[in-house]
């Protein structure tokens, strides 16, 4: 039988008596009780020791049993069963004893044992029910209001106490801060080692921010791995830089995950009020245009926003919805530069290179707009379009040209193209619908691109395994491990043509291009060089044992109905 916590409010000596005599008797439950004279005596108890049940007199000394409830939720006591008596009926008292929480009401006159006994109990399980309630409720605006990972704010809790402390900061003209935090590569985490860990780092990143950050600071976790904290009451703008670096410098220390050691970065952008804004949308939004420069600089940084960044920023989504329409309205091309057997002048193949025409802006230049294609993401259908048009147009060559059956066709790829899991069965499905042998095409991806990424090399090896061949762009510039590199299933190196062009007059180049022959030559790879302009550089080239090669000494990149041209008129050189 549960022991029950009884408080006895009541200045009449023969009523408390009466109370704990039947509390006393009852076989329902057993009872400790305590008695007071008073409110005030109560209210000095009720913070001291936890009551289960509370019966109190309508009528009190100093102030009524409604005025106390009051005074009693001020101090806390809000899941206390509370009955209250009197010694008439009165409806009004009734209603209004409710509405202040309390939770039965019972008229003392004849007033009867088993009555009051049943009261008693139904009273707290009532109030039982009512905390359960209570605290699911509290349970659902936590979930509501906080992320359940870290015990920050979600994007809705920390925009509605921003709004209060952007208010309070305009009345007072005070200083704050809005921190954009990305954490840098992420994504790596959550492929390597599972989404279990990559919510175990997500929690210890938010423990070091505790640790940085005052308690009076806004922190939210607003996607995957993006965080926005609100500084308050500043001195000056600079103080956000200082958490800002506190916040970069202790995200790229180590984590220890379970048995995992993991590194990743923190890129943070930094947007002050009222320097960078007066609205908080404006605010977040600058803050974010920060954080973009922040990663475009190398990531592991933090940087403010300028005036001058929100332009670069806007000439960037305008140059990203233009890509948008590019794919729409069909302002994509392809060109064709051929490839040679350089001892033989011999075409051997021709690598298929992406070209777009603006309609206002003419040509644009794939350096310009390869880099944002891959950040949006775009470059996905990009190169689902590229791969389509070059195979498609390269069986049909292969039908009217007879001397194509000895040409391979080179065709560039993204990482992100390589890492999106679709990718190997829609090239699988698209060389059986056109007929095209899949050893007649080489996909090209860049060395840094599998540097980066080392995932890239299980997609590579399922890649050969359907007989395409593959090939790795840039080479020279990635600075991959030899004992990596042999064991990478590829069939050919390409010279950067930075490393040509510097052949008649840099050391450096001399020595690199060299050194990546030999590592062809060594690990048997067919190696072709690009950007050869020179009789000088290709003489170089073949003394020093490089096989194929393509370059402005032998063609420029060619349009469809150029290139058609050139294999029908092709006589080799020798």
């Amino acid at each position: 039988m549960n022991l029950l916590n009884f408080l006895i409010i009541d200045d009449d000596v023969v009523d408390r008596v009466h109370y704990r005599r039947i509390i006393s008797q009852t076989q329902q439950f057993s009872a400790k009780i305590t008695e007071v004279d008073s409110a005030e005596q109560a209210l000095t108890l009720c913070p001291q020791e936890k009551f289960d049940c509370i019966i109190l007199d309508y009528h009190l000394p100093g102030m009524n049993g409604i005025e106390f409830v009051r005074e009693l939720k001020k101090i806390g006591n809000n899941n206390v069963s509370l009955i209250m008596l009197t010694g008439q009926g009165n409806e009004n008292i009734a209603v209004n004893a409710m509405k202040e929480g309390i939770t039965d009401y019972v008229i003392k006159n004849d007033l009867d044992p088993d009555y009051f006994v049943d009261t008693i109990i139904k009273s707290m399980q009532k109030k039982l029910q009512e905390n359960k309630l209570q605290e699911q409720e509290e349970q659902l605006k936590h979930f509501a209001y906080f992320d359940n990972l870290t015990g920050f704010m979600n994007r809705y809790a920390f925009e509605e106490a921003a709004l209060r402390t952007l208010s309070e900061a305009k009345r007072f003209h005070n200083v704050i801060g809005f921190l954009y935090i990305d954490l840098d590569h992420f994504k790596n985490v959550n492929d390597i080692f599972g989404h279990a860990v990559g919510d175990a780092l997500l929690e210890e990143v938010a423990n070091r921010l505790r640790k940085i950050l005052r308690e009076e600071d806004l922190k939210a976790r607003i996607g995957g791995d993006e965080f926005i904290i609100l500084l308050t009451r500043l001195k000056t703008i600079d103080d956000a830089a200082i958490v800002a670096n506190k916040i970069v410098e202790q995200i790229a220390l180590p984590f220890q995950i379970a048995s995992h050691v993991i590194f990743v970065g923190a890129s943070v952008g930094i947007a002050g009020y009222p320097e960078s804004g007066g609205s908080l949308v404006e605010l977040l939004k600058n803050a974010d245009v920060a954080l973009y420069r922040a990663k475009d600089l190398g990531r592991g940084v933090f940087t403010f926003f300028s005036e001058d960044l929100r332009l670069v920023h806007e000439k960037r989504l305008n140059f990203e919805q233009a890509l948008h329409r590019a794919i729409a309205n069909e302002e994509f091309f392809l060109v064709y530069q051929p490839q040679f057997e350089l001892a033989t002048r011999k075409i051997i193949g021709m690598e298929a290179l992406l070209r777009w025409h603006h309609p206002e802006l003419g040509l644009v230049s794939p350096d310009q707009f390869i880099p944002i294609a891959e950040e949006s993401g775009l470059i996905i259908p990009i190169g689902r379009w590229v791969l389509e048009t070059a195979c498609k147009q390269f069986k049909k060559w292969s039908q009217e040209i007879s001397m194509m059956l000895q040409l391979n066709i080179a065709i560039n790829l993204s990482p992100k193209e390589l890492s999106n899991p679709l990718f190997l069965v829609s090239i699988q499905k698209l060389l059986i619908e056109i007929d095209l042998p899949p050893e007649r095409v080489s996909l090209e991806i860049t060395e840094s691109a599998l540097v980066q990424n080392i995932q890239n090399e299980g997609i590579l090896t399922k890649l050969r395994a359907i007989r395409l061949q593959l090939s790795i762009d840039d080479f020279g510039k990635g600075s991959s491990s030899l004992s990596r590199l042999k064991k990478l299933p590829i069939n050919s190196l390409k010279i950067d043509a930075s490393f040509v062009e510097g052949l008649e007059a840099e050391k450096a180049d001399v020595a690199i291009v060299k050194y990546i022959i030999n590592i062809g030559k060594e690990l048997d790879l067919t190696v072709v060089a690009e950007g050869i302009e020179t009789e000088t550089q290709l003489k170089f080239l073949i003394e020093h044992g490089c096989v194929a090669g393509q370059g402005f000494y032998f063609s420029y990149p060619l349009t469809e109905k150029e290139m058609t041209e050139f294999l029908i008129n092709y006589v080799p050189s020798i």
